[in-house]
C-alpha cells in the first residue's frame, strides 16, 4: 500500500489504476476490477485501487453505520481481486479541496505515474464532485493515459450500487444484499472486555437472531452459530476465541427485533 507520499517502487509505475469506493466489491465492482485487469494485460502493467482513508462519506457526514465491508473484511476482497497496488490517501480536509485536475496530474500522475484509469460512469472527484469521466477522458488525451468508462450492471433493470445493497441490509434482506454483492456477505468482528463488537460504521441488519459462520482471519470457516444482535450494535454469541469474521445467512423469516 501506498499513501502517495513516497517514491513508487519502479515494477509498480504504469499502473492501471481503479477508481471508486469499492465498499463491498459488489458486481458493479466487479465488472470495473475485470476490465481493470483485462487493460493491465494488455499493458503488461500492474493493477491498482484506490482505497481512501478514512471513506469519503465519513469526512463529510460524521459517524454513521453505513460500510458493508469495512477492515479486515473489505481488505481480504481487495487482497481475492488480484490487486497488485493500494493507493491509500489520508482522506482529510486537504485532501477533500484538491481540485479535481490537481487529484489527476498531481497526485495520479506525477506521484504514482500511472498509466490508464478504470471508472464507472458515474464516479466524481474532486473538491465540490466536479471531476467526472468527461474531464479524465480529456485529462487522458492531454497527458496520455488510458481512460476506461465502465457501463452500469443491472439486476432486474435496476442498477447495482453500494445503496441499494445498504438498503437491502438495514431492511433485513440479506439474501438481496447477496444477490447485489455477487458474493456472501462477510464482516469483521472481535472480542472485546464487555463482548463481540463490530466496527463502529458497520452496517447491521435489524436486530433479531441471526445465522451466521464464523470464520478466522484467512477466511476459514470454524462453526455455524446464531448472533443475537442487540439494538446498537451490540453482539452475543458462542463463537470461538479465533473468530475474525462473520459470514451472514438470510433467515427463514426475517427477525422481528425482540432479542429476548
Amino acid at each position: 500500500m501506498t499513501d502517495g507520499t513516497a517514491p513508487l517502487p519502479a515494477g509498480l509505475r504504469g499502473a492501471v489504476m481503479l477508481l471508486g469506493s469499492f465498499d463491498g466489491m459488489h458486481r458493479g465492482h466487479a465488472a470495473l476490477v475485470a476490465a481493470g485487469r483485462a487493460e493491465a494485460a494488455r499493458r503488461g502493467a500492474p493493477l491498482a485501487i484506490l482505497q481512501c482513508d478514512p471513506h469519503p462519506r465519513a469526512h463529510f457526514a460524521g459517524p454513521s453505520r453505513f460500510r458493508i465491508c469495512p477492515g479486515l473484511a473489505q481488505a481480504r476482497l481487495i487482497a481475492e481481486a488480484g490487486i497488485d497496488l493500494i493507493y491509500g490517501p489520508r482522506f482529510d480536509a486537504g485532501f477533500a479541496v484538491t481540485p479535481a485536475e490537481g487529484f489527476v496530474t498531481d497526485l495520479l500522475l506525477a506521484r504514482l505515474h500511472i498509466g490508464g484509469v478504470i471508472v464507472g460512469n458515474d464516479f466524481r472527484f474532486g473538491c465540490a464532485r466536479k471531476g467526472d469521466p468527461g474531464l479524465l477522458r480529456a485529462l487522458g488525451t492531454r497527458h496520455g493515459f488510458s481512460v476506461t468508462v465502465v457501463a452500469d450492471e443491472l439486476a432486474g433493470g435496476s442498477r447495482v450500487s453500494s445503496t441499494a445493497i445498504r438498503a437491502a441490509i438495514t431492511a433485513g434482506r440479506i439474501d438481496e444484499a447477496q444477490r447485489l454483492l455477487g458474493h456472501v456477505w462477510t464482516t469483521q468482528i472481535w472480542r472485546s472486555a464487555t463482548g463481540w463488537r463490530f466496527a463502529d460504521d458497520q452496517i447491521l441488519p435489524p436486530s433479531g437472531i441471526w445465522p451466521v459462520t464464523a470464520l478466522d482471519g484467512a477466511g476459514r470457516p470454524l462453526t455455524a452459530a446464531r448472533l443475537v444482535l442487540g439494538q446498537g450494535g451490540t453482539a452475543c454469541a458462542d463463537l470461538p476465541a479465533q473468530t475474525a469474521l462473520l459470514s451472514w445467512q438470510a433467515p427463514a423469516t426475517i427477525p422481528s427485533g425482540d432479542t429476548e
